[in-house]
């Protein structure tokens, strides 16, 4: 059913729960309000004609209270969007079909939002092949879709990991394609895997000097040379690629601190990328965000 009527007691069954399934839209409503007897007809039709994309769950505010109360309704009609347990967005007031359809676009995944997240879930679990399937399906059917972009470049970088060194090539090619104004549009996600190519590239040369793990060969030459900005450069990707953002960030900070112009300032660039990683709540940023501006101001 596409349209359902939920209370207080139905209301974790059929609207959180069943989130994490299918977005689920709640109407707040009452019968005595006559803006929401304009809104309902409307959001049903909605509902009926999305097939399934989405689930309309009516509560009438009057007959249960403590939803109402919980999710602060000071007005109705009041309509909130629910994915994964939790409120994305929300209006109020009987808005034009127009304006609902416009709403519903921003909270409801697409049918390309779905197959993007279907090719991230293979790539999490490193079925490789049905990833890069997906992202080239999607690359295809719109020039630059840069989230399929990316994909492929981090797709990549796994096939160099599992023997395939011919692919470096390729994730490289993609990142450098990107233009700034497009990187803006992506930066956590072009953060993240510009630090797995660099990583990688870093990995690669280190293991041809030294072989193996080359991490500990580098702790050596950073410790009997630690203001050469090569051997720290090396050591914060490999890190940083591992999943080691802090011991990344110190690295990084040191060539901030003695050699500012290195890779003209190419590790301020890459400390501000582990920071878009990380994110602005991250205890790390905060810290190292800190530590960067000393030395810059």
């Amino acid at each position: 059913m596409n349209v359902i009527e939920v209370s207080d007691q139905t209301f974790e069954a059929d609207v959180i729960r069943r989130s994490y399934e299918v977005p689920v839209v709640v109407d707040f409503w009452a019968p005595w309000c006559g803006p929401c007897r304009v809104l309902g007809p409307v959001l049903e039709g909605l509902a009926n004609e999305s097939k399934g994309d989405w689930v309309l769950a009516k509560i009438d505010t009057d007959a249960n209270q403590a939803k109402a109360q919980e999710y602060r309704i000071q007005g109705i009609p009041n309509v909130k969007a629910f994915v994964n347990g939790k409120v994305v967005d929300e209006f109020s007031g009987a808005l034009p079909k127009h304006m609902i359809e416009q709403w519903l676009a921003k909270v409801i995944p697409s049918a390309s939002d779905k197959e993007l997240a279907a090719a991230r879930g293979y790539l999490a679990d490193h079925q490789l092949a049905k990833a890069r399937a997906i992202f080239e399906r999607l690359n295809q059917a719109e020039d630059r879709n840069l989230e399929a972009m990316i994909g492929l470049a981090e797709v990549a970088i796994g096939e160099c990991l599992d023997g395939e060194e011919a692919k470096f090539s390729e994730a490289l090619g993609i990142l450098e394609s990107i233009t700034d104004a497009e990187e803006a549009l992506i930066e956590q996600d072009f953060a993240r895997v510009w630090l797995l190519v660099e990583g990688y590239r870093q990995l690669s040369a280190a293991r041809e000097r030294w072989g193996g793990d080359p991490r500990t060969s580098l702790s050596k030459e950073i410790e009997s040379s630690p203001r050469d900005p090569e051997f720290r450069w090396m050591m914060a990707m490999i890190e940083g690629a591992a999943g080691e953002k802090e011991r990344a960030l110190q690295h990084l900070l040191e060539i901030v601190k003695f050699n500012r112009g290195f890779r003209d300032d190419g590790a301020r660039v890459a400390m501000v990328r582990i920071f878009k990683i990380l994110g602005d709540d991250d205890p790390l940023t905060h810290r190292y965000r800190q530590e960067l501006g000393r030395w810059l101001y």
